[in-house]
């Protein structure tokens, strides 16, 4: 099942808030062998979540590349990691002109637990 190891997980949002969802290994993630679900999605695309199970919330090389063949139809890119968030907002400006803006979410355990 999707959930008997820690694996990494995509969620990609289209335009019309449609969710297409793909499960991968541990270190990789893909919609190989899982194209039969991308019929549909509509650009430009909203949001690329992505989880990575086992270490911080950062923009792996691998997900560098893939940023960089989507930008152009992706309006942020989220990645998961151990208790954080990172999130990149892909903006133009005034003129035209491209750029980038970056957030951090880092989530601070209280000592307290949930029930």
């Amino acid at each position: 099942t999707a959930f008997d190891i820690a694996r990494e997980v995509q969620v990609i949002i289209d335009a019309n808030d449609k969710l297409f969802i793909s499960v991968g290994s541990p270190g990789f993630v893909s919609f190989e062998g899982q194209e039969d679900q991308l019929p549909g999605m509509k650009l430009p695309l909203k949001e690329w979540i992505h989880t990575h199970p086992f270490g911080s919330a950062y923009f792996s090389e691998t997900d560098l590349r893939t940023i960089g063949m989507w930008e152009r139809y992706l309006e942020k890119a989220t990645v998961l990691g151990d208790k954080e968030e990172m999130t990149i907002f892909f903006r133009v400006g005034p003129d035209g002109e491209h750029f980038q803006e970056y957030s951090q979410f880092n989530w601070i355990d209280d000592g307290s637990e949930e029930e």
